[in-house]
């Protein structure tokens, strides 16, 4: 990975140019090293990816030479990260800044590379041409204050406030409040979906009585048919 070597070269400033998925990989990369403390480390963002979802929530620019000047004004924040361990099979440590899931929306992830050439629209038309082939995942999901048990439409852990080329998946993500925001959508039917995927996009998801909403320290996440699907 570009960040790892970057810091191991002695380099404590990186500029990441590319979308929220390149946006990971230097902060994964980052963390794979223990020459220098990721605390020290300053990263740098100029968006051309598909969703540029992170950016959002930071208000920062679109346009590269605005972005650029974001970069140069050197107002530095310090936000929460999340840090995933997945067993199984292959056990592995993933970090994340933005939002991590499973369900729905990382099944439509999985299938998205078939309509990027449509841009800001591939998400929802990936979400309308495929929802019929998803099905509700069977996990537990144990929190600070709750364990719920339930056939999951969609279980989504924000630290920022979009995903997915602009979806409002999570209520009140707040990256500096030190805590996972999280929504679980449970037991939805193919009716639920289709009336739902505007919502996922307007904000509104949360309206739905099948639709509950908390904040977490921790999370863990249990699956009993082998594996959930899953995205950071």
């Amino acid at each position: 990975v570009l960040s790892r070597a970057a810091v191991l070269g002695g380099y404590a400033q990186i500029i990441s140019v590319g979308g929220d998925g390149t946006i990971q990989k230097v902060v994964n990369g980052i963390y794979s090293q223990k020459k220098l403390s990721p605390n020290l480390i300053v990263i740098g963002v100029i968006a051309c990816g598909t969703g540029n979802d992170w950016i959002k929530t930071h208000n920062i620019p679109l346009d590269y030479k605005k972005a650029v000047q974001v970069i140069v004004n050197k107002k530095v924040k310090a936000q929460d990260l999340g840090k995933l361990q997945i067993s199984g099979k292959k056990n592995k440590t993933l970090y994340f800044i933005n939002y991590a899931g499973a369900g729905f929306d990382c099944f439509v992830l999985s299938k998205l590379y078939r309509y990027k050439r449509f841009g800001a629209l591939s998400y929802f038309l990936c979400a309308l041409v495929n929802f019929m082939r998803f099905k509700n995942l069977r996990i537990t999901v144990v929190l600070d204050s709750a364990t719920v048990e339930a056939n999951i439409f969609l279980l989504g852990i924000g630290l920022c406030s979009f995903t997915g080329g602009g979806m409002r998946l999570t209520k009140n993500a707040d990256p500096f409040d030190g805590l996972f925001d999280i929504t679980i959508a449970q037991d939805f039917t193919k009716v639920d979906i289709l009336r739902n995927l505007p919502r996922l996009f307007n904000g509104e998801l949360f309206k739905d009585s099948k639709v509950f909403t908390y904040a977490s320290k921790k999370i863990r996440v249990m699956s009993g048919n082998g594996g959930v699907l899953s995205q950071a």
